[in-house]
């Protein structure tokens, strides 16, 4: 009994922890860092994207010297195009130096001016630089084939560490110029942005960080209204989506209308379908055999494919690479996720695995499905201190969910998790929205807490914090 009311005290003790920071510091969100959006807006418009474009971080930590903010899109002062100008300018420079550090070493300089880049998936280390234009010694690509995330330090003597989770590359006496990126963070921090803090106040060494302040949110997050990228209720609608994917030949396509109004297209080898909730499923046959992938080649192919086929969704983003087979052809399965208003939408995973999904055998694409939403409305609500429950508080209205889990993955009982436990489980922290894929026209997107624990994805409603989406998969 003793043991139970001391695990209900730590967690009671970390939300007064947060409700006191809250206090300290409260943030005023001036208009220059509301959403850049309209409150009635549907363009529509798809963008011809290159390779540097898709690979882009998931979101950014950016330390102001002692204080925190996270941002979801680089395309706030420009900031991914400095980034990249300024890593560009870094491998410019064949005498760079280098070593293997812990990660400690990047935790003591904590207090001085930073950005730390963290991508959505690994990506092989000569990617990276494909997409900068620049070459990188073999010793260091021998020393780190893939890059997780990108740590630049700029205090005195300025530095980056290429990270992958278990391997940190510090690239030292660089000899680039840091006052663009000082000035673009300073900028920044005087508009006010949302503040975080480390959960390594609470004695856990990682990298997740949690809002000071969530009475803000419900402004940098308002309600927004999104329909389906094509009318699957008009046949003329669909075709020209069909003609895109055929060019002329399309009146040569054979056309089957099945009973729940969904619509195939198929000419030779090829075939379409258009699903009657929005789902785009382009399919093909192997032109040649590829025994031999190439990671280079067949991510160009999809950029430019899905390019010349719909276009991209504003800031789309590669999420995910996955090395495939079939029928003794070695290629890639890549996924993208885009975002609205800055932030990333996720949708139900037993309906729709990834809003952009494509299978490319080198310069040949066997599969291609999308599922895309243009923003119809946006609905802003009265600031309210009460409207969105800080992360903490979610966590403690599912710890029986989320006990329950990882006793079954871990083969524990429940009894042996504690509050701590759960806590030193969290990965990621991350602000976002959710679509529940179940309106063609007028669907309303919620804003949610998405939090990793222990490689468990959960998805909760950010205003009361009710599971939404995901937990352990049987």
């Amino acid at each position: 009994m003793q043991k139970d009311r001391a695990k209900t005290f730590l967690l009671v003790s970390l939300v007064l922890i947060s409700i006191f920071l809250t206090q300290q510091l409260w943030i005023q969100i001036p208009f220059s860092l509301g959403p850049y959006l309209s409150k009635d807006k549907d363009k529509g418009i798809r963008y011809n994207y290159i390779l540097s474009d898709v690979i882009s971080p998931e979101k950014y930590l950016i330390n102001f010297g002692g204080s925190y903010t996270i941002l979801y899109s680089g395309s706030r002062d420009d900031l991914w195009l400095k980034i990249r100008s300024y890593l560009k300018g870094i491998f410019q420079n064949e005498d760079l130096s280098y070593k293997e550090i812990d990660e400690t070493e990047i935790i003591k300089n904590d207090v001085k001016k930073s950005i730390n880049l963290f991508f959505a998936d690994d990506i092989p280390t000569y990617m990276l630089l494909k997409i900068l234009d620049c070459k990188l010694s073999s010793s260091i690509y021998s020393s780190i084939e893939n890059v997780r995330n990108i740590y630049i330090y700029l205090g005195v003597n300025p530095y980056i560490v290429l990270s992958n989770g278990t391997n940190h590359i510090k690239i030292y006496n660089i000899k680039v110029d840091t006052s663009i990126l000082i000035n673009t963070l300073d900028k920044i921090e005087r508009e006010n942005v949302l503040e975080y803090y480390s959960i390594r106040m609470w004695g856990i060494n990682k990298d997740v960080y949690i809002p000071i302040n969530t009475s803000s949110l419900s402004y940098i997050i308002p309600y927004v209204y999104v329909n389906n990228e094509i009318n699957t209720g008009n046949y003329l609608s669909m075709g020209s989506v069909a003609k895109n994917f055929f060019g002329e030949d399309l009146e040569y396509a054979r056309k089957i209308v099945e009973t729940d109004g969904s619509v195939i297209f198929l000419y030779g080898q090829k075939g379409l379908k258009i699903s009657k909730n929005g789902l785009i499923e382009y399919f093909n046959t192997l032109d040649e055999n590829v025994t031999e992938r190439n990671l280079f080649i067949s991510l160009n192919k999809a950029v430019d494919f899905i390019t010349k086929h719909l276009g991209w969704p504003e800031e789309a983003y590669l999420s995910s690479i996955e090395e495939i087979e079939y029928k003794g052809n070695k290629g890639y399965r890549f996924k993208f996720k885009y975002r609205i208003n800055n932030f990333t939408i996720y949708s139900d995973k037993n309906k729709f695995n990834s809003p952009i999904e494509i299978e490319v055998f080198n310069k040949n694409v066997k599969s291609y499905k999308r599922y895309i939403r243009n923003i119809s409305q946006v609905e802003y609500k009265k600031f309210s201190k009460d409207e969105v429950l800080p992360p903490e508080k979610v966590i403690e209205i599912n710890l029986s969910m989320i006990k329950a889990d990882l006793a079954k993955k871990n083969n524990l009982k429940i009894e042996e998790i504690d509050n701590f436990m759960i806590l030193s489980f969290i990965d990621d922290i991350k602000l976002g929205y959710f679509d529940y894929c179940d309106k063609k026209y007028k669907q309303k997107l919620i804003g949610v807490w998405v939090i990793d624990v222990d490689g468990i994805t959960y998805i909760f409603d950010m205003h009361d914090g009710k599971f939404v989406n995901g937990g352990l998969t049987e």
